[in-house]
């Protein structure tokens, strides 16, 4: 199964207590800055795209 590093990213920031620079850090997404953003833009086009469950 084929994840993609944000989506990675965004579970570990969900899950767990790493900070944005650390997540960073760990998977070589560059500086805190550039990925929170990068993050942020994910986050908006996916996150929002999730199937409501059915009842």
């Amino acid at each position: 199964m084929f994840i993609s590093e944000l989506a990675l990213a965004a579970r570990l920031r969900r899950e767990t207590t790493l900070t944005l620079t650390e997540i960073a850090v760990r998977l070589h997404m560059g500086s805190w800055k550039s990925f929170r953003a990068k993050l942020d833009r994910w986050k908006k086009a996916h996150e929002t795209l999730q199937p409501v469950a059915r009842l």
